[in-house]
């Protein structure tokens, strides 16, 4: 995982959870079903840079308009 600035999506893994996401999303999941799937499947990551994860994931979902209110 890799670092480029500072930026909330210039991480390697934050860039990755914007993605997953907004795919997840753009293939018809809810946000509440998008996000137990990336959660479930993250499960490595989320271990070892959560706060990464988790700020991501707010964030992409604030500014796409999916919020779960668990995130």
């Amino acid at each position: 995982m890799g670092t480029w600035g500072t930026g909330i999506f210039a991480d390697d893994l934050a860039a990755d959870v914007r993605d997953e996401f907004t795919d997840l999303i753009g293939d018809g999941l809810s946000a509440a079903a998008a996000t137990k799937r990336l959660v479930t499947e993250s499960s490595e990551e989320i271990e070892d840079e959560p706060t990464v994860f988790w700020i991501a994931l707010a964030a992409t979902q604030w500014k796409i308009g999916h919020v779960v209110e668990s995130v």
